[in-house]
């Protein structure tokens, strides 16, 4: 028996030659390109006076969809970097919500103090 053959893709980062069941499909947006155009409501109307002071630009940005094949190693390495990165992100969070805590009680507190002095009878 013949073994299989797959078709093949060049991983985004290694650029190593793979088969395609040994390798990820990914989606990237990339920015494609621009256009910019501009109009005068003089010029349309027929009022060429004052056409260049009154002219309105505007500008659009193109993107498009690219497909990129990622080989089993880089994943795997994008996977690890990811949950370090995820990791570091909790363990700042963490920190942000424990220096916070103060500001919190406080805040609270005074809230609490200003509803009685509003609600206290005079």
């Amino acid at each position: 028996m013949s073994k299989k053959r797959y078709a093949t893709c060049t991983c985004e980062y290694c650029y190593a030659i793979v088969p395609k069941n040994e390798a990820f499909e990914d989606i990237v947006t990339e920015e494609s390109g621009t256009s910019s155009g501009s109009s005068s409501p003089r010029y349309i109307m027929g009022d060429f006076s004052n056409y260049y002071r009154s002219q309105r630009t505007y500008e659009r940005t193109f993107y498009r969809n690219r497909k990129i094949w990622i080989c089993l190693d880089c994943m795997n390495k994008l996977n690890e970097q990811q949950i370090y990165e995820d990791m570091m992100r909790e363990k700042e969070y963490e920190k942000f919500k424990s220096n916070m805590k103060p500001f919190v009680v406080f805040f609270s507190a005074c809230v609490i103090l200003f509803l009685i002095l509003l609600l206290a009878p005079k």
